[in-house]
């Protein structure tokens, strides 16, 4: 049976632990880029830019026009036994406190026309990312594509010694996915609001866990109207308002998509065209302190499929593996490596400059490298 991945993305990762910088302070790993020149001025260089950046996608207009509208679907049915399966699964911080659940609007009034499904976890994980959309020669299925990325640029897939992508294709009947969008809509929208009661003699709990993922769930309908949700982190007590309605959406799209196989594919044309697409969205909302690790494995990716696009992400990956060096004390020299050396090699792959490597053909260090190609691609 063939699997397939969910359109969202279910990364989970932590990073090293900081280690507090001896008294002698190293040097700045991130160093102040000189300013551009004013409007008008001519350049300071006349060299080309070695970066060989391209022009990053145009938004997509259908996606930039997305509104909530003014009308809700009415899933009151669904909801009375979501309400009650979430507040047994909801833990509660005191035991005496009051829970309540509701629901918020879903505006897809119209037809389903498309979906998106993030999955990942951190820990040394891939990033699964699906795009569903309806059939343009029947209106009864809809098209799955689906793509992941492990950690590792360097451990991906081949074809004949060439790079490769993991690539997941097929259809999926519409009424499969009405059925499981009958639960997975409304979830979504779930709300959670827990009232304190006076309870002195009894004190607070909590729990928590090391593994950090991400889920992401976007569904669009044929009018324009979005439902969205998005969670990157670690499952905990402060968590659950985000979770529980997304976890259950995404338990419900899944099962759909893990007969789906994931296969090596040669990049193409059309992978580049429609990642760079989805890479331009996703980039913005995995900005969080969490989610480090899924624009770690979007970069990947976007190394495989040789997407130049991406040139701009893969210095903004440069900038925070600086950041992190210059707060890993006596940890730096061996995260340099964990930090820099993959962006560089992905870098160099997509822009056929390697900042590793001088003028004279001598080899650079990876901290002097990283300054040396966010100051060329920056310009």
């Amino acid at each position: 049976m063939r699997s397939l991945g969910l359109a969202f993305v279910f990364v989970c990762g932590c990073a090293p632990a900081a280690v507090v910088a001896p008294a002698a302070a190293p040097a700045a790993l991130v160093q102040p880029v000189a300013p551009a020149s004013e409007p008008g001025a001519p350049p300071a260089s006349a060299a080309p830019n070695r970066c060989a950046r391209v022009p990053g996608p145009k938004p997509d207009p259908d996606r930039a026009s997305a509104r909530r509208g003014q009308l809700c679907v009415d899933h009151r049915k669904i909801e009375r036994t979501l309400r009650r399966d979430f507040a047994k699964e909801y833990r509660k911080a005191r035991a005496h406190n009051t829970l309540e659940v509701g629901f918020g609007c879903d505006p897809l009034i119209t037809d389903v026309e498309s979906i998106v499904v993030e999955r990942g976890s951190g820990h040394g994980g891939s990033l699964t990312i699906w795009h569903l959309t309806r059939a343009k020669d029947d209106k009864t299925a809809f098209e799955v594509l689906g793509i992941a990325g492990s950690r590792s640029y360097l451990r991906a897939p081949t074809i004949d010694g060439q790079d490769a992508v993991l690539v997941a294709r097929g259809r999926l009947a519409s009424q499969k996915l009405d059925a499981a969008l009958e639960v997975a809509r409304p979830a979504l929208t779930a709300l959670f609001r827990e009232l304190e009661q006076p309870t002195p003699l009894l004190g607070l709990s909590g729990y928590g866990s090391s593994g950090n993922f991400h889920h992401f769930v976007a569904i669009r309908d044929a009018g324009g109207h979005e439902l969205s949700r998005q969670f990157t982190g670690y499952p905990s007590g402060g968590a659950q308002h985000h979770t529980i309605g997304l976890g259950r959406a995404v338990n419900q799209l899944g099962p759909l998509l893990d007969g789906y196989e994931l296969e090596p594919e040669r990049a193409s044309d059309e992978l580049r065209e429609w990642f760079s697409l989805h890479l331009a969205e996703a980039w913005p909302r995995t900005g969080g302190e969490y989610a480090w690790w899924v624009r770690e494995r979007l970069v990947t990716i976007a190394g495989r499929l040789k997407d130049r696009t991406a040139i701009p992400m893969v210095v903004d990956q440069l900038e925070w593996g600086l950041a992190q060096l210059e707060e890993a004390g006596e940890q730096r020299e061996q995260l340099t490596e964990r930090y820099l050396l993959e962006p560089l090699t992905i870098l160099t792959r997509l822009s056929d400059w390697d900042p590793r490597v001088d003028s004279r053909g001598d080899a650079v260090g990876l901290v002097s490298a990283a300054r040396d190609a966010i100051s060329e691609c920056r310009r």
